[in-house]
C-alpha cells in the first residue's frame, strides 16, 4: 500500500507525514496521530512498513470519524477493530486499490 503524502476528505485537503520523529519522542509506543482540526495525520517512522500501512489506515478512519455521526465515546475501540479488518482485507485484495 503507497501511504499519500497529501489526499482529499470531505473537501478538505490533508497532509500525512512519516517522517517527523519529534511527534512521537514523547511517546516511542505512540504508532500515529490525527490531527482533525489541522487536517494532518502523523505516523512513526519508526515502525514497520505493515505496522506503517496499518497505521495509516487506522488514523485515516480517524480523520472520517465526524462524518459517521457516531458517538465519541465508542470511536477508539470501533475504530481499532475495523482498521485492522479493513487493513488486514486491503492487504489480500489488492485489487480494491488498483486504477
Amino acid at each position: 500500500m503507497r501511504i499519500p503524502k497529501k489526499f482529499k476528505l470531505n473537501n478538505k485537503s490533508w497532509e500525512v507525514s512519516v517522517k517527523d520523529k519529534k511527534k512521537f519522542k514523547k511517546d516511542e509506543r505512540l504508532m500515529g496521530v490525527c490531527y482533525r482540526n489541522l487536517h494532518k495525520i502523523f505516523i512513526n517512522p519508526a515502525l514497520t512498513r505493515n505496522e506503517i500501512e496499518e497505521t495509516f489506515v487506522h488514523e485515516l478512519l480517524h480523520a472520517c470519524w465526524p462524518a459517521s455521526l457516531c458517538s465519541n465515546k465508542l470511536e477508539e475501540k470501533i475504530v481499532e477493530k475495523l482498521g485492522i479488518t479493513l487493513y488486514a482485507t486491503l492487504k489480500k485484495n489488492k485489487k480494491l486499490l488498483s486504477r
